[in-house]
């Protein structure tokens, strides 16, 4: 039996493979590469690349690079218990859609994985030289990516199924980096009457691709409450988590604190408001405020109060649109994880900019804002922007795949999302890069849904591309 991407969508699932637990599914790539007498190489964080000869006619062609991430986001809703990092996701099949029970299902990138070996295993595939890149722990900073040589790039063009939407190609994406915002807390004996907040029902999402959307940021919004507890009485924190991956818009936040007042006298008519605020694009967003046991155990006032004031004040979201490509970002963050260590308080935040030197005016400011409130930030994790190249070859050839195959034009798009494009593109200047990949939606939620149909097109319409790649 001959295997389709559908069937290598079906066995990735089966291995998990979320971003730092990627070693398993690298085996499976090592182990499938000598099952098919192709030749392979591993490094030390397990990028894998897999090589295959030209097909008859295609030796003079010139290699071509195909390209995908095997790593996923693992996100779960409340509620379930399955370990992510060592459990298979459960996927089904639900009208016309691929989708995962109670996690993300990882069409971004198994997608692309998928193809590749697809194409690698089909023996009757047309296709010049092929050299297939499968990065790691793109999801968290494009490590995998970053990690890679320029003698790793053998080509002059690429095909990066990373993105596009089956009629659809990416000519430029954002760069971006991550700031690690720690807080040293001073703790009190102090009894006080003692309340959790919740704020849960959001949507989330990636924050590049649904940033624009003006989704609720769970921290934001739980930081937001607390400023106007703040402004009647004292608050007293405790234990916080928010967020669990800082490239996804916090879809929940729990906050333990101690307050001498009844909180919801103090926040009903906010609360009112957020939800009115949010009736469009979060209509099942919830805030709740439950007693809980006291406790006589708390973060003291004043760093309670400075770490409200800054998460009060920390800028998040949108920060500026392109004046050139209508309703693209230019720049942009995202408050995604906030956590309890100890006497400490962590902040992860994701910035994103098609601009390096925005990028680094916007690190500098949340920098300045935050050693205001006495954290120490670091960045890490810099990758750079894909930028737009008005000609390009491998472009022209799926713009005729796309008419021949639909009747329709090829959509140039540019994103707001970081991907490994602009990291190969500084590793070979001269790379032709174009993406591809089949409709998915909601992606890096647990409502992540892969259209079946869009999938299965997918593949023949890239063997078609890669095809005329003589």
């Amino acid at each position: 039996m001959v295997w389709t991407a559908y069937d290598y969508f079906k066995k990735i699932a089966s291995i998990p493979h979320g971003s730092t637990f990627e070693a398993k599914l690298s085996d499976y790539l090592c182990e499938f590469a000598k099952a098919h007498s192709l030749d392979y190489k591993r490094d030390d964080i397990d990028n894998v690349i897999i090589y295959k000869e030209a097909a008859q006619g295609y030796e003079k062609a010139e290699p071509l690079i195909l390209q995908a991430h095997i790593d996923m986001v693992l996100e779960k809703e409340a509620g379930v218990s399955k370990d992510l990092s060592k459990e298979a996701i459960e996927i089904y099949e639900e009208d016309g859609f691929l989708k995962a029970r109670g996690t993300t299902l990882g069409a971004d990138d198994g997608t692309g994985v998928a193809y590749m070996l697809s194409i690698l295993a089909d023996k009757e595939a047309k296709h010049p030289f092929l050299e297939c890149i499968f990065t790691v722990r793109e999801e968290i900073g494009l490590i995998g990516a970053l990690h890679l040589k320029s003698d790793d790039i053998k080509a002059d063009r690429m095909i990066s199924l990373d993105g596009g939407g089956e009629i659809k190609t990416i000519a430029s994406s954002a760069g971006g980096c991550r700031l690690k915002a720690i807080k040293e807390m001073s703790s009190i004996n102090k009894t006080m009457p003692s309340y959790e907040l919740v704020i849960k029902g959001l949507k989330g999402g990636h924050s590049g691709g649904e940033i624009d959307k003006e989704r609720g940021n769970a921290i934001m919004i739980a930081f937001r409450v607390l400023k106007r507890l703040l402004d009647n009485d004292d608050v007293y924190l405790k234990k916080i988590q928010g967020g669990a991956k800082d490239n996804a818009i916090p879809r929940a936040c729990r906050i333990e604190f101690g307050y001498s007042q009844d909180p919801l006298a103090v926040i009903s008519e906010l609360i009112k408001n957020i939800k009115r605020e949010y009736a469009q694009s979060d209509e099942d967003l919830d805030i709740v405020i439950n007693k809980i046991a006291d406790s006589d155990n708390f973060f003291d006032e004043k760093s309670s109060r400075d770490l409200i004031k800054a998460l009060f004040v920390v800028p998040n979201g949108v920060i500026r649109k392109s004046p050139d490509i209508k309703d693209l970002v230019l720049t942009s963050l995202n408050v995604g994880i906030i956590d309890t260590l100890a006497e400490k308080v962590e902040v992860t935040i994701s910035l994103r900019s098609a601009l390096n030197s925005e990028l680094e005016y916007l690190k500098d400011r949340i920098t300045a804002l935050l050693e205001g409130y006495m954290f120490k930030v670091a960045g890490d994790s810099f990758y750079p922007p894909f930028e737009r190249v008005k000609d390009s070859k491998m472009r022209e050839i799926m713009k005729e795949v796309i008419f021949d195959v639909y009747q329709k034009e090829l959509l140039v798009a540019d994103t707001h999302g970081g991907t490994e494009c602009g990291v190969f593109k500084k590793l070979n200047p001269a790379l032709d890069i174009i993406s591809f990949g089949p409709l998915s939606y909601d992606i890096h939620t647990p409502k992540e849904r892969l259209d079946i149909a869009s999938f299965k097109r997918s593949e023949a319409v890239l063997k078609e591309i890669i095809r005329r790649c003589k």
